[in-house]
């Protein structure tokens, strides 16, 4: 019965996680860096926005999150929502 309230406290929690390191990712970050999505019409990206964007013709040559981009954000989430889940454990044993 133990493992399943830590079950049910702990996949909410790294679930919060993923989604607002996501949103974050999204509307503030992706914003800070790329300030002007024309810009790399005629400039190089350097190798950090190849890594986390694509630049499809699709999308009119504007940098898209890349899926090593959509991954890495939601790995990073889900991380900081367990060690969120484990510090509400230590401090407040609500499991």
């Amino acid at each position: 019965m133990k493992n399943f309230k830590k079950f049910v406290f702990v996949i909410p929690l790294v679930l919060l996680g993923m989604a607002l390191t996501f949103l974050l990712n999204y509307f503030y970050i992706e914003k800070l860096i790329i300030t002007d999505e024309c810009y790399y019409h005629g400039h190089t990206p350097n190798i950090l926005i190849q890594l986390f964007y694509s630049f499809e013709a699709s999308n009119g040559d504007h940098p898209f999150p890349s899926i090593f981009n959509v991954l890495f954000t939601l790995i990073l989430g889900g991380y900081f929502g367990y060690k969120l889940s484990k510090y509400l454990h230590i401090r407040f044993n609500i499991y």
